[in-house]
């Protein structure tokens, strides 16, 4: 996260807000090689669980918000992205 100084200390500012409203707990899991896929954990607070999403790059905006096809169902977190990009480990309580 960036931070800029207020009044003489340092205040963060979040990354990606539309990704990450105030309201909802998320996290950055991981980016793609390219750089241009970011994968991230994201309270669904209808569901009351934790998803795991992707979103694309376009026009330095993160767009196409999506779950990804296996997580939405049981509470899936901590994900992390394998160097080359191939896999994907995370935890859940499935």
């Amino acid at each position: 996260a960036d931070s800029v100084w207020a009044q003489g200390e340092a205040a963060v500012l979040p990354y990606a807000p539309e990704l990450f409203p105030p309201h909802l707990s998320g996290a950055v899991c991981g980016f793609s090689i390219t750089g241009d896929t970011l994968y991230f954990v994201r309270e669904d607070s209808g569901a009351q669980r934790l998803v795991l999403y992707q979103a694309l790059r376009a026009r330095g905006k993160w767009t196409k918000v999506q779950p990804l096809p296996f997580s939405g169902v049981y509470n899936d977190q901590g994900a992390r992205l394998t160097p080359d990009g191939k896999r994907m480990y995370f935890t859940s309580d499935r």
